[in-house]
C-alpha cells in the first residue's frame, strides 16, 4: 500500500510538471518570464512562434530523436526566430 502512494504522489508532481511545462513551451516562455509576468506588465514575446514552431524549436524536426540526447534543433542556439508584427496591429 506505501508504495502506490509514492507512487502516486511522484506521477501526480510529475504530470504537473509536465503541464506546466508544456504550457511554458506553447508560450516561448521560461519559468523566470511567468514569474515576471506576475510583478510588472510585460508584451507578448517576439519569439513565440506558436505552439507547433516552438515545440519544433525545443525538439526539433526529427521525431524519432526526442527522446535522444542528441542537439536537433535548428538554428546555433546563439540566434533565434522571430515573429513579425504587421505595423497595422501595433498601437503606435
Amino acid at each position: 500500500m506505501s508504495h502506490f502512494i509514492v507512487i502516486a504522489f511522484y506521477g501526480t508532481f510529475g504530470a504537473t510538471l509536465l503541464i506546466i511545462y508544456s504550457t511554458l513551451m506553447c508560450r516561448s516562455e521560461t519559468y523566470i518570464d511567468k514569474m515576471q509576468k506576475q510583478t510588472m506588465v510585460v508584451e507578448n514575446s517576439t519569439y513565440n512562434l506558436g505552439c507547433r514552431q516552438n515545440f519544433l524549436q525545443v525538439f526539433g524536426d526529427k521525431w524519432c530523436l526526442w527522446p535522444v540526447p542528441v542537439f536537433t534543433s535548428p538554428g546555433t542556439g546563439c540566434t533565434f526566430p522571430m515573429r513579425t508584427l504587421n505595423a497595422s496591429s501595433s498601437n503606435a
